[in-house]
């Protein structure tokens, strides 16, 4: 077997299953929240969020 199909290679138990289901379950909520409330949730949050925090370094509260 080469590497790459050693690490695409999965087990089918119910383990697997259960936590693949929750980890699409967050990512479903994640996009419709982006979706319906896009000033908040949308591609410019994670910007405002570093902005706020290079202020808070400097200092600067503006």
């Amino acid at each position: 077997m080469s590497i790459f199909q050693e690490l695409i290679n999965t087990d089918h138990s119910q383990t697997t299953i259960i936590i693949r289901l929750m980890v699409g379950v967050v990512f479903l909520s994640e996009g419709i929240q982006k979706f319906l409330f896009p000033t908040m949730r949308g591609p410019g949050w994670l910007r405002s969020l570093f902005r706020s925090s290079k202020e808070l370094v400097n200092g600067r509260w503006t």
